[in-house]
């Protein structure tokens, strides 16, 4: 879980280099220049970058830091907007994810 968590971190370092300074990250073997990926991100890539999970019991102050390391995910993951709910959801457990997969129209029921 470290050896993973420092790969994503090194990942991250390396594509927010990538963005201020295109192609002067080198590959770990020092021969050629890093290549940016030519096509939209995936929700797999998005995964691969943000390790946290989100329970719905964590608290205000998690889940706001949460949202800001999900979001910072998704835009270095480069992933279309379109698919930032989807891969919001994808770290969904317990809590959470009961509410995300209530019919959305019960909710506003409930509401009214």
């Amino acid at each position: 879980m470290l050896r993973q968590s420092m790969e994503n971190s090194h990942q991250l370092a390396l594509a927010a280099v990538e963005r201020v300074a295109p192609g002067t990250v080198q590959d770990p073997t020092g021969q050629q220049p890093y290549q940016q990926q030519s096509r939209p991100g995936t929700v797999l890539d998005f995964r691969k970058m943000s390790s946290r999970d989100f329970t719905g019991t964590e608290g205000i102050l998690y889940a706001d830091d949460w949202l800001e390391d999900v979001q910072r995910s998704m835009e270095l993951a480069e992933l279309p907007r379109a698919l930032w709910v989807s891969a919001a959801a994808s770290r969904f457990f317990d809590i959470a994810l009961t509410w995300y997969r209530t019919d959305p129209r019960a909710l506003v029921r409930g509401l009214t």
